[in-house]
């Protein structure tokens, strides 16, 4: 994630760097809304297989497990 010190988004983790892709998932699969909580998704070389979710390869969106939203200046908020 890339450094968001001066983001006005207060608690957030940052936003992906640009050969890395983020979205929210809802639980029935489909993508989350701006601002929305569901699972966060992550796709990207960074992403090795076998390592986060259960993606089969880089080109394909893994799961990290964590519930969070994106909120509209591309920062992440990781929620409970």
């Amino acid at each position: 994630l890339q450094d968001v010190s001066s983001s006005s988004t207060a608690g957030s983790l940052g936003s992906a760097t640009p050969d890395v892709e983020l979205k929210v998932s809802r639980s029935d699969g489909s993508t989350a809304k701006l601002g929305e909580p569901g699972r966060l998704l992550v796709k990207g070389p960074a992403v090795s297989r076998g390592v986060v979710g259960s993606a089969a390869s880089n080109s394909e969106w893994a799961s990290t497990e964590l519930n969070a939203s994106i909120n509209s200046d591309a920062s992440v908020v990781i929620s409970a």
